[in-house]
């Protein structure tokens, strides 16, 4: 089923986008990261990424030109694993856009955007370095609820997760804390802090919660 996480806030570039690199990050977030076979996508055309000045990419990492389900659910015979991203990408989904002005980067509004810190660093690296944009910011998310381990309870526990995802000048840190909710539904309707608790979250855990 997955964990949906919702995001406030943007990350402010110290120059606006060039056409070419913005129209790149926004078709980078709209297709799926899949391994490619690089020798079949030597002959595809793909405008968008040429036009960035960006390679193919190992395994296809920087390909945005095509589709990307494999050929056996009638997709296109290019398509090594439908399921697996290229090596160095963290996921399937990099749901970072940049904003309409083309100044910020924020999150796009798509569901189960999973290793976005990863996903951040990765843009940052891989392209807004290489073009030569700086990034600096704070944006917060917050997960649907969820179960999971409470030490103190020593039982799984409803709750929810904040996360603090910080940018200073390309160099990304986060922070992470649970926020354990009262069993009782009739309680968070009554005027006091929906917890029972707060502490920091082990971000180690992270992952396990998704696959939960």
């Amino acid at each position: 089923m997955g964990i949906s996480t919702t995001f406030e806030g943007r990350f402010k570039l110290d120059h606006p986008l060039s056409p070419e690199h913005s129209a790149y990050l926004v078709r980078f977030s709209q297709t799926r990261r899949v391994k490619w076979s690089v020798e079949l996508l030597k002959e595809r055309a793909d405008p968008v990424r040429e036009a960035a000045g960006l390679p193919i990419g190992f395994e296809g990492s920087y390909f945005v030109g095509g589709e990307s389900r494999p050929v056996w659910k009638g997709g296109d015979p290019a398509v090594l694993d439908g399921n697996q991203p290229p090596a160095g990408q963290p996921g399937l989904w990099c749901l970072w856009t940049p904003t309409k002005d083309d100044t910020a980067i924020e999150w796009n509004g798509g569901d189960k955007f999973y290793s976005y810190t990863d996903w951040l660093a990765y843009l940052i690296d891989h392209f807004l370095k290489l073009w030569g944009y700086v990034l600096n910011g704070s944006v917060r998310g917050e997960s649907d609820e969820l179960s999971a381990w409470s030490e103190e309870a020593q039982a799984e526990l409803p709750c929810i997760v904040r996360s603090e995802i910080v940018v200073h000048d390309n160099v990304v840190t986060q922070k992470f804390e649970t926020i354990w909710l009262l069993e009782d539904e009739a309680d968070r309707d009554d005027g006091r802090d929906p917890t029972v608790n707060r502490q920091p979250f082990d971000p180690a855990k992270w992952d396990s919660l998704w696959d939960s």
